[in-house]
C-alpha cells in the first residue's frame, strides 16, 4: 500500500538522518531543563515572574477556556511551534531552531522549578507532564530536529557540497513532519486536553 510505503521511507529517513541528531537533542533538552530549573529555584521573584509572563502568553493564544484547555488552540499551537522550528531549517548557517529548543526547555525547568519551590513536589508535576509529554515532546524534539538538519543540508549545499539535495531533504522533512509529528502532536493534545487534567484533579484532591 501506498501509505505503508510512505512510512517506510520516513522510517529509514529517521533512521539514516535524524536519529543521532534527535538523541543528542533529547539529551540536551533534559540537562538544559534540568538546569534551568535548579538555577530558577534559587531565584523566586525571578521565576514567579517567568511563570507569569509564561500563563499570559498562553492565555493570549487561547490555550485557556472555560472549564479547561482548549483542544483546539492547544493543538493549532503546536502545530505552529513545530512547524516553525522546522521551517527555521530554511534560513542557512544560523541555526535559528536552536532558540525554540532553549525556550522550550527553560518553560519546562521553570515548570519544574515552581513545583518544586512551592512545595507540590515533582512526582505531581510529572504526573501533570508525562501522560501527553511521552508523544509531545519527542514530537516537538523530532521537529527541531528537522529544523537543523534542514539548514546543515542548505548550508552544506551553499558551501558547494553539491552531493547534498535540499529539495530531496526537504521532501524527506516534510513526508516525516506530516506522518510522524503530526499525528504525535494530535494524540498529545487529546490526552493534555482531557486526560491531564483528570490526574491532576486526583492529585490535588478535588
Amino acid at each position: 500500500m501506498w501509505i505503508l510505503e510512505q512510512y517506510r521511507k520516513a522510517g529509514c529517513f529517521f533512521r539514516e538522518k535524524l536519529c543521532k541528531l534527535f538523541l543528542v537533542l533529547c539529551i540536551s533538552f533534559v540537562g538544559l531543563s534540568v538546569l534551568s530549573g535548579i538555577a530558577l529555584a534559587t531565584y523566586p521573584d525571578i521565576l514567579n515572574e517567568f511563570i507569569q509572563q509564561i500563563v499570559t502568553g498562553f492565555e493570549e493564544k487561547g490555550l485557556f477556556e472555560e472549564g479547561g484547555i482548549s483542544f483546539f488552540h492547544l493543538f493549532f499551537n503546536n502545530v505552529t511551534a513545530s512547524a516553525t522550528s522546522t521551517i527555521l531549517g530554511g534560513i542557512p548557517f544560523f541555526f535559528l531552531t536552536v532558540l525554540p529548543v532553549l525556550a522550550n526547555a527553560l518553560v519546562l525547568g521553570a515548570m519544574g522549578a515552581l513545583y518544586q519551590t512551592y512545595g507540590i513536589g515533582l512526582e505531581v508535576f510529572f504526573v501533570g507532564i508525562l501522560p501527553h509529554g511521552i508523544l509531545e515532546l519527542p514530537a516537538l524534539l523530532a521537529s527541531f530536529a528537522l529544523g537543523l538538519y534542514l539548514c546543515w543540508v542548505l548550508t552544506a549545499k551553499i558551501c558547494g557540497q553539491r552531493e547534498r539535495s535540499f529539495f530531496q531533504a526537504l521532501n524527506q522533512s516534510a513526508r516525516f513532519y506530516v506522518l510522524i509529528v503530526l499525528p504525535l502532536l494530535f494524540v498529545a493534545a487529546v490526552i493534555e486536553t482531557y486526560v491531564t487534567p483528570a490526574l491532576m484533579q486526583i492529585c490535588f484532591g478535588a
